[in-house]
């Protein structure tokens, strides 16, 4: 490919939006594969079973799009809210998702720049992915020049900091525009690793999902852990904690603004929302990956650590609620408040509950 064509593709991938645009060449059993499988022997991944998936695909490119050269890297920005200071008081949804789903986002655009690319090289092959697939994203724009991959594990931009998305394009065609990796910039900080509110970040630059905010709440399906409820605080939805106190986000100038946050009485409308109404409400939003279920735990679980006495008529509202995952987050939700009428309301609950799971929470509120 040479340095022409090169450069009319990254101006187009410019044109489009992205902020970052960079080759890297590819090669089989790369250090990030095999780092990636031990993260995997450790079962980090928690309940992501589907990283599983392929790993022969993330060891070898080539198994994904036959003769294999090359991946084009891209970084879709988006910006952040003020720094927070301290603890969070409010309701908290992850920056990114404010906005329509970026897979949605980033892969129409990702279409049309390999559109472009096929008819620039109508004999080459091109396969396109926004964080899907088996591509090892993050170490590949890493070594096109995106980056650093911090003790937190996400890419640092010196410039534009990690809030940002990644997409790639992989071709069998080779690239001379190749700038080379970001030597790591993290040096002594670990204000990401003492920040984490479950100690999920078990090492610099290793993450055990299962202890992870944003798994717990997004990914995971089933109840949450007990022990790591508190720990939630007033997360509902993912956790930027880690990347909230990087130095190199302090200045990040970036282009797209994702600066919504709840509040608690939004928090009181989502948990009167049916299942038609939560699928209308968070149409093609990301909120929609955890379920009615899932979204609505997260809730309760939050309206508990929060404490507000007005959370309290609709958290016992939920306690009829369809979901079990709903109700039993409810009951502990209403176990952080000392209320005597609370516990007659559950006492009341245990005689009607038939779920066994639900009624164990009961029980370890009432202490029975």
């Amino acid at each position: 490919m040479g340095q022409e064509i090169s450069l009319k593709i990254e101006a187009l991938a410019f044109e489009l939006g992205f902020s970052q645009v960079a080759w890297a060449p590819l090669e089989k059993n790369s250090q990030a594969a095999k780092r990636f499988k031990q993260w995997l022997e450790a079962s980090y991944q928690g309940e992501m079973s589907y990283l599983e998936r392929g790993l022969e695909k993330r060891e070898d490119p080539e198994k994904i799009l036959p003769g294999a050269k090359s991946i084009l890297c891209l970084s879709w920005g988006y910006s952040k809210k003020k720094q927070l200071k301290g603890k969070i008081e409010s309701p908290f949804i992850s920056r990114y998702a404010w906005q329509e789903d970026y897979h949605l986002i980033l892969q129409k655009k990702l279409n049309l720049l390999q559109k472009q690319l096929e008819q620039y090289f109508p004999q080459a092959q091109f396969r396109s992915y926004v964080d899907t697939g088996q591509v090892m994203e993050k170490h590949w724009a890493s070594q096109a020049g995106l980056g650093w991959i911090g003790k937190h594990s996400n890419l640092i931009h010196p410039k534009q900091g990690s809030y940002f998305f990644l997409a790639s394009i992989l071709t069998d065609l080779p690239s001379d525009s190749l700038a080379g990796p970001v030597s790591d910039h993290c040096g002594n900080c670990q204000a990401c690793i003492d920040i984490c509110p479950t100690r999920a970040i078990v090492a610099p630059y290793m993450v055990d999902a299962r202890l992870c905010i944003s798994y717990l709440t997004i990914e995971l399906k089933g109840p949450i852990p007990r022990e790591l409820r508190p720990q939630i605080g007033a997360h509902v939805f993912g956790c930027d904690d880690c990347q909230e106190v990087c130095p190199w986000n302090r200045k990040a100038k970036l282009p797209l603004d994702f600066l919504r946050s709840a509040s608690v009485e939004e928090l009181h409308f989502y948990l009167k929302l049916d299942a038609q109404a939560f699928k209308k409400y968070f149409k093609e939003l990301p909120m929609l990956r955890p379920k009615r279920r899932g979204f609505l735990r997260n809730v309760c679980v939050v309206l508990g650590n929060l404490k507000k006495r007005e959370s309290v008529p609709l958290l016992i509202q939920a306690l009829q609620d369809e979901e079990a995952l709903i109700r039993g987050h409810a009951v502990w939700a209403l176990g952080q408040y000392a209320d005597l009428e609370i516990q007659k309301e559950l006492e009341k609950t245990l005689q009607k509950e038939t779920d066994l799971w639900v009624r164990e929470e009961i029980c370890q509120i009432l202490k029975k």
